[in-house]
């Protein structure tokens, strides 16, 4: 990709990260980046395509994220913890309403947001549920077809604009994971998520 063009889609998703999307005008994306309204024109048509161009390459970064981060065969606990972690790093201040503004005015690149959970994030959990069933640390009875539904609403409600009040995104994904995790796990699973999560919450103070 052209140096300049990707300095414009990255530097668009972390504006529209920090402050929400429709606060930000072209004006404010191109005096942030650095560069003149002219040099932004050359590469998208408006504002929409912007936020479109920003959308899919970021979510083209986020797939080989995912693909680095759901690589333990053996530990699906941990597997899916590291992902929180992943969160906490990379959206834990995110701006609650960005998710609202692309749902409500940009609803095109909203979709890809959608067609990422299904296409990346929904076969990933199937995975990692089915090998925490083999492997007897989440319950035999686990009922994929359900659960998998309601973990990517729990994804979809910890964006959600003034959904709890909570403004750090990493933090409540990480109370919703926990609340998860507790539930699937067999009395072996618990074990392994106890220890986990002690790792993990020291692990995470270098983080916060």
């Amino acid at each position: 990709m052209d140096e300049v063009k990707n300095k414009i889609l990255t530097g668009a998703i972390q504006l529209y990260m920090r402050y929400g999307i429709k606060s930000l005008t072209m004006d404010d994306i191109a005096r942030e980046l650095g560069i003149s309204k002219k040099t932004l024109y050359l590469y998208v048509t408006d504002k929409d395509d912007l936020v479109s161009q920003a959308m899919l390459s970021y979510l083209n970064d986020e797939e080989f994220l995912c693909s680095q981060l759901f690589t333990d065969s053996s530990n699906p606990i941990g597997e899916m913890l590291e992902m929180i972690k992943w969160q906490f790093k990379n959206h834990g201040q995110l701006n609650q309403s960005a998710l609202f503004d692309l749902k409500k005015y940009h609803p095109n690149s909203f979709n890809h947001f959608i067609a990422f959970k299904e296409r990346i994030i929904k076969p990933r959990l199937i995975n990692n549920l089915q090998r925490g069933i083999a492997l007897d640390v989440y319950h035999k009875d686990t009922n994929i077809e359900f659960i998998v539904p309601i973990y990517l609403h729990l994804i979809d409600f910890s964006f959600g604009v003034n959904a709890t009040g909570i403004n750090n995104v990493g933090k409540l994904m990480y109370a919703l994971i926990k609340y998860h995790l507790y539930s699937i796990t067999s009395s072996k699973g618990r074990k392994i998520l106890i220890k986990e999560l002690e790792k993990f919450n020291t692990e995470l103070q270098q983080i916060i």
